[in-house]
């Protein structure tokens, strides 16, 4: 109790507060000590093993080279976007009047949010006048135009 009552003279804590500390401090030390006191399972054993990488290595090796075949196979290809891409193949021109959103999909950059906005915007506003109109569509810039007019056609 004297402990106690020093630690609350001291440094000023609540006596819940100096019983809880002194529970931890003691779970803590006692802990440690049969830590400290436990046999080693291996005492020839170096205590800073190492890791061995080679499996990691392995793995990112396959994966690069994966990736060196994809992009010398688009370049080599004659459909880049196909051998890229899980999506639709980027090589058909759309019609920007009266494709569907499927078609607006496989236009680069353009997900399904941005084909249902072109949609909206024509339905709202009637047929599109040139490809440069898509600025006037939500979220499409000129970057994102840069990409899609190659491919984008109205009609």
């Amino acid at each position: 109790m004297r402990v106690l009552k020093r630690i609350q003279d001291t440094v000023g804590f609540t006596r819940k507060e100096a019983v809880s500390i002194l529970t931890l401090s003691t779970v803590f030390l006692v802990g440690t000590g049969i830590r400290w006191l436990q046999p080693k399972e291996n005492p020839e054993a170096d205590s800073t093993q190492q890791f061995d990488y080679t499996r990691q290595d392995s793995l990112y090796a396959e994966a690069a080279r994966k990736h060196a075949q994809l992009a010398t196979a688009s370049v080599d290809s004659a459909k880049p976007a196909e051998a890229l891409s899980h999506k639709t193949p980027r090589t058909a021109v759309v019609n920007i009047n009266t494709a569907g959103k499927t078609q607006l999909m496989s236009l680069p950059g353009v997900g399904e949010t941005y084909a249902e906005r072109i949609i909206e915007y024509r339905n709202a506003n009637g047929r599109f006048n040139s490809v440069e109109e898509l600025l006037k569509v939500k979220g499409i810039g000129t970057k994102k135009l840069e990409k899609i007019r190659p491919l984008a056609r109205v009609q």
